[in-house]
């Protein structure tokens, strides 16, 4: 398999314009889009959200990017405030059951790479610890894995390729 990935920085300016009402729903952009806010605030604040104080600066950055990001608003036109709520004191914790689950799906997209059954998770998983619902959704990358070479994908030249043989 061969797969490219954008730079972060490509990846995090992506558009869900081309994406269609019934996969954005299955992509819980509510919960990507708070998780991008809390990476904007820590940018920003040089730490993450740590308490409640921060909820209105969070709702604001996420649906700025939602806003940015285009995405179908029939789906969703604003992250809601319950999820911003939820995410503003919890931001800057290490729940053991997340990290679990997290380090669970690692662990299996490196076996699955090692043994070349399967190309490796697109370059993103979005985990809701209090929803228990994972999204993996692929950001400005190619639209599946193969085996021909980036440069005829149109992937960008500073893309990094992942190959399995």
């Amino acid at each position: 398999f061969k797969t490219s990935y954008a730079p972060l920085a490509s990846a995090l300016q992506h558009s869900w314009k081309e994406t269609t009402s019934n996969a954005t729903k299955v992509l819980r952009p509510q919960t990507v889009f708070s998780i991008l806010a809390c990476w904007e605030y820590q940018t920003q604040h040089g730490a993450p959200p740590s308490s409640s104080n921060a909820t209105v600066e969070l709702e604001s950055i996420a649906n700025r990017l939602l806003r940015k990001a285009q995405v179908r608003q029939k789906v969703c036109t604003a992250v809601p405030r319950e999820t911003i709520e939820y995410f503003s004191p919890t931001a800057a914790l290490e729940w053991s059951p997340s990290c679990a689950v997290l380090g669970g799906m690692l662990g299996q997209d490196i076996l699955k790479a090692l043994a070349a059954r399967e190309p490796p998770m697109a370059n993103f998983f979005f985990f809701d610890g209090q929803t228990c619902n994972g999204t993996v959704v692929r950001m400005s990358m190619d639209t599946s894995p193969s085996k021909t070479p980036a440069a005829s994908l149109g992937v960008a030249a500073e893309a990094t390729v992942l190959e399995i043989d």
